[in-house]
């Protein structure tokens, strides 16, 4: 999340625990936080309370970020002084949106220049694989790995997704460009998605 907002022109401070968060807010008031609900030394839920002490704390947008799905845990959310919530893994349109809405702000987006069919065609032609990515091509990988990689991507975590693609053989070098292709993308929500698909499928026995 950090990567992509700083992509995009946002200036963004990250805290690893509750704490730093709270001190980082003291020391830069910000207009939104992103709180991880989920968080060592103080978790996200007293962070929160602590901010809403203050009186320019009520000026501050806090947006949860959590897994929890259901909607007693958002009227819970909302009840310790949070503004809204946005659940893992998120999607870009999602988050950009959320952001959008409470900062009242607008976007420009930059045009992409038009190919010319000829271009294109060379572009094709020039392709080094055929390799599509999807459940069958990602079962080629022992279950064990597939669930791991559901947890991080569950977990948007980019450093442990890309450790295990950096471990994936040569010879599925295919695979490991076409993962990394997605999560330079952040879209985490693809892989869960893809693995899902594998962990639910049931286990023949012989």
């Amino acid at each position: 999340m950090t990567q992509l907002l700083s992509s995009v022109g946002f200036e963004v401070r990250e805290a690893s625990n509750g704490q730093e968060a709270l001190e980082t807010w003291l020391d830069w008031k910000p207009d939104l936080i992103f709180m991880d609900m989920q968080m060592p030394i103080i978790d996200g839920y007293t962070a929160t309370r602590n901010i809403r002490v203050y009186q320019q704390g009520e000026a501050t947008i806090i947006l949860a970020l959590t897994a929890h799905a259901f909607e007693e845990y958002r009227q819970y959310i909302l009840s310790i002084g949070c503004d809204d919530l946005i659940r893992k893994p998120f999607q870009q349109k999602e988050l950009f949106a959320t952001i959008s809405k409470y900062l009242n702000i607008q976007y420009r987006y930059e045009e992409e220049p038009l190919t010319s069919p000829k271009n294109h065609s060379k572009n094709l032609n020039n392709s080094q694989s055929n390799f599509v990515l999807n459940a069958i091509s990602l079962d080629v990988r022992l279950r064990e790995w597939v669930e791991q990689l559901y947890v991080y991507s569950a977990q948007c975590s980019d450093f442990s997704l890309n450790c295990m693609i950096k471990k994936i053989p040569t010879q599925y070098s295919d695979l490991a460009q076409a993962l990394t292709d997605i999560l330079d993308k952040f879209r985490y929500d693809q892989i869960v998605e893809l693995t899902q698909s594998i962990i639910n499928k049931p286990v023949s026995k012989n």
